[in-house]
């Protein structure tokens, strides 16, 4: 083979040589483009133990097995990763704050509780009962209610159950985020206890001023009197509709599980009362 055959053939080959390599890097780039857009969406990390490459997976999917290879310079191997995580049970927290933060006291202070209208109790025998609950968007939420310290355990006990059983109760706060009007915290369905006032209608104190009363979700519970309905458009609620599966979770109707459990602990419903309905009230003394 004369020279000018063999530079032309060498020329041949090593053209071809760098096609081929050309080639493989792109199939090698690929493959590792391909990894690192998995580990980017499985949270990948590369540990070197022993001069040895392995990949940890943290996959965040729910109940979902992932199967991955990655390849290095030292080793190919199958990656397996049993994603399955089961949620814990929600539990139920509870906790009594006593002496009320001061705070909280100077929110009281001429909202709730006022010490020119000789309000029945003092300042001193309300504690904070803080406890957990389900809300309308099944979610565990901590709620906040001012009750008399010798109804706080009980009513602890109480909630305890209906966190059990998941019942529903929108909002839980102290009726001074409501300024103290319970028409406000009526029409937010927000369940409450203390608060200095008078009963609807009548010159005598509430039991709600003595911090031995609750109302619970009071929209879908309202007050009913002849043609007055409280709040106002608790009116579409007046209708007890309970024994319909799953229609409008949160009301209290005779039978009603929130009722045992408060009859459990001595409390009465206002539900039972002949002259008015009080579907949404709990008392200590019936009242």
């Amino acid at each position: 083979m004369s020279d000018k055959k063999k530079r032309k053939r060498n020329w041949y080959l090593l053209i071809i040589g760098f096609v081929l390599a050309f080639l493989v890097s792109i199939g090698s780039f690929r493959t590792y483009h391909f990894d690192f857009d998995w580990a980017s969406n499985h949270f990948f990390k590369t540990v070197k133990k022993n001069d040895w490459s392995r990949t940890e997976f943290n996959n965040k999917t729910v109940g979902e097995k992932s199967r991955h290879k990655k390849i290095d310079e030292k080793v190919s191997f199958a990656a397996e990763v049993n994603t399955e995580t089961f949620e814990g049970k929600p539990e139920f927290n509870s906790e009594i704050i006593d002496p009320i933060p001061p705070d909280i006291r100077g929110k009281m202070i001429n909202v709730t509780w006022r010490d020119n209208r000789k309000c029945p109790i003092q300042l001193e025998e309300l504690v904070m009962l803080e406890v957990n609950h389900w809300d309308y968007e099944r979610e565990v939420v901590k709620g906040t209610l001012i009750v008399h310290r010798d109804v706080a355990k009980p009513l602890s006990e109480v909630f305890k159950e209906l966190f059990d059983i998941k019942f529903p109760i929108q909002s839980m706060l102290p009726a001074y985020e409501f300024d103290g009007d319970d028409i406000k915290s009526m029409k937010a369905n927000n369940t409450s206890a203390f608060n200095c006032r008078l009963v609807e209608d009548a010159r005598k104190w509430s039991q709600h001023a003595y911090g031995k009363a609750v109302d619970i979700n009071p929209l879908f519970n309202p007050y009913i009197k002849g043609d007055v309905t409280l709040p106002e458009s608790g009116r579409q609620y007046e209708a007890r509709t309970c024994n319909e599966p799953n229609n409008y979770p949160g009301m209290i109707c005779v039978g009603s599980p929130v009722i045992k459990e408060f009859e459990k602990i001595g409390w009465k419903w206002g539900g039972y009362w002949n002259s008015l309905k009080d579907y949404q009230h709990f008392s200590q003394n019936g009242l």
